[in-house]
């Protein structure tokens, strides 16, 4: 059963994500706080990471990937956020993040990347 981590500081997202992939067979957990979702990845080990861009938090989404990359860095990242996904893509250039969806994301269409992501990974 793959991991996910899912760090988003609003809840709504966070339990709509999190109840979306354990109904679909994921191995789940999430927090609102970075430096949880960081202590989270420590005993965890996500296999994914689903990421807000903009946290709010006195540690960026730059920061929390970088965390999450040294304990396993076979992690595949997803960042989501509202800013324009191109402005992204180019602040994440010298990360490997699989993903990036413009909010609103569709749950299911985020369901069906994330199945891709793995499928391609095995």
């Amino acid at each position: 059963m793959k991991k996910i981590l899912i760090i988003d500081d609003e809840q709504l997202i966070l339990t709509s994500l999190t109840t979306l992939f354990r109904r679909s067979g994921f191995d789940v957990a999430g927090s609102i706080d970075a430096h949880e979702g960081i202590r989270i990845g420590k005993q965890y080990y996500p296999d994914i990471l689903i990421i807000d861009w903009m946290l709010s938090s006195d540690i960026s989404c730059l920061d929390v990937i970088d965390a999450i990359e040294k304990l396993n860095p076979d992690t595949k990242i997803v960042v989501m956020s509202g800013y324009p996904k191109l402005e992204i893509t180019a602040k994440l250039k010298e990360k490997e993040v699989a993903i990036v969806c413009e909010k609103p994301v569709e749950f299911n269409d985020l369901l069906i990347l994330i199945n891709k992501l793995i499928s391609a990974d095995e």
